[in-house]
């Protein structure tokens, strides 16, 4: 069953990373907000890059997320996000009959062993139900940092899917061969909402919750 944990409070603290990134998170939160790093990997497809069946990803190949945002994910022995260990899920839903072959997820490492599990998920009354399958996952780049993404092959002819249907991306931790796994789930760019307060102009912000990643593969 995949763990949503959602709670809201304004006690703050800064950590400094290694890296120099500037990480304020509230232990008690599923939330994680750092400064941008300077590095910018541009994100290459693999050689087998197939049909996109979605995507949130982008504008571009060097601003593919909002790197700075996201939803923790976390194994069940750390304690730099929370006390407990949380799955993030993303949903979608393909257009036509097709098959899922790769998972690309937004995912940014902070602390504990470099792995977790990237899975797809069918869905039950609007929520992750079953894995259809499930891929370990290594080496998620480091928190702050742009544009690489977590990436696994769902192996050939891939998991079919059905039309109009959602269907769910879910990361979530490897408790056994990486329970200290701390990091978090980085937001699309095209979450944004902008307020315009006594019309003194307009201001944007991101708006939570929308997990950025893309689903690759074949049709039909």
């Amino acid at each position: 069953m995949v763990k949503i944990v959602k709670v809201a409070t304004t006690s703050l603290f800064a950590l400094a990373l290694a890296c120099g990134t500037l990480l304020a998170q509230n232990r008690a939160s599923d939330f994680f907000s750092v400064t941008r790093s300077s590095q910018i990997t541009p994100f290459t497809e693999s050689g087998n890059a197939t049909v996109t069946l979605f995507s949130n990803l982008g504008p571009s190949t060097t601003n593919e997320y909002y790197d700075t945002n996201g939803y923790c994910v976390t194994g069940n022995n750390q304690s730099t996000c929370g006390t407990t260990e949380q799955w993030i899920a993303m949903p979608f839903t393909p257009a036509k009959a097709s098959h899922a072959t790769e998972l690309q997820a937004a995912i940014q490492y902070f602390a504990g062993s470099n792995a977790l599990q990237l899975s797809l998920y069918n869905d039950v009354s609007g929520a992750p139900g079953t894995s259809l399958k499930t891929v370990e996952a290594h080496n998620a780049p480091a928190a702050g940092t742009c544009c690489m993404l977590v990436s696994v092959s769902l192996g050939t002819p891939g998991i079919s899917l059905t039309a109009d249907t959602q269907y769910w991306v879910v990361a979530s931790a490897d408790d056994t061969h990486a329970p200290t796994f701390s990091g978090y789930w980085a937001f699309t760019n095209f979450a944004n909402v902008a307020y315009n307060p006594a019309q003194a102009g307009w201001t944007t912000f991101q708006d939570d919750g929308a997990e950025a990643g893309a689903v690759k593969g074949t049709i039909p």
